[in-house]
């Protein structure tokens, strides 16, 4: 789980361990930066990964030439989860098998949010480059548990 994530990286840069570990590393900005210190400190490697890009069919995808339209959807059956945890935790393997996928740099970016209080309902994410679109949708309020 993400939030134990600062303190077992943590753990192991202190005593000489590399890391290797899930995205995201953390939700705060300052636990990273004091693990990049403390990594480069101890001359270690910290090394964040997501899981989903060695997934065979995401390779598939990436070997396709000239892709211009990529489309990723996430739903779940009326989900009601913070919008901190939707987008750190399940929206952000969208983020990075589309900017895996994508085969040029990233130009232009939109999104729109739209939630409850703290629950997200759905998030919206457009990727452009000079040739290529990414759209990003998931949908917390309706559709399939997927």
């Amino acid at each position: 789980a993400t939030k134990v994530h600062y303190e077992l990286a943590k753990r192991c840069l202190e005593n000489g361990i590399h890391v290797y570990i899930d995205k995201p590393l953390s939700v705060h900005l300052n636990e990273v930066r004091e693990l990049q210190e403390l990594a480069d400190k101890n001359q270690l490697i910290l090394m964040v990964g997501f899981n989903r890009r060695f997934a065979p069919m995401v390779e598939e995808l990436k070997r396709i030439p000239e892709k211009r339209l990529i489309q990723l959807q996430k739903n779940r059956i009326a989900a009601k989860e913070t919008t901190e945890f939707v987008l750190y935790d399940l929206f952000l393997h969208l983020i990075d098998t589309a900017v895996y996928l994508l085969d040029e740099p990233i130009l232009r970016t939109k999104y729109q949010i739209r939630e409850t209080k703290e629950y997200l309902e759905y998030a919206i994410l457009q990727l452009e480059t000079q040739n290529q679109t990414a759209i990003l949708t998931m949908d917390l309020a309706s559709g399939a548990n997927t």
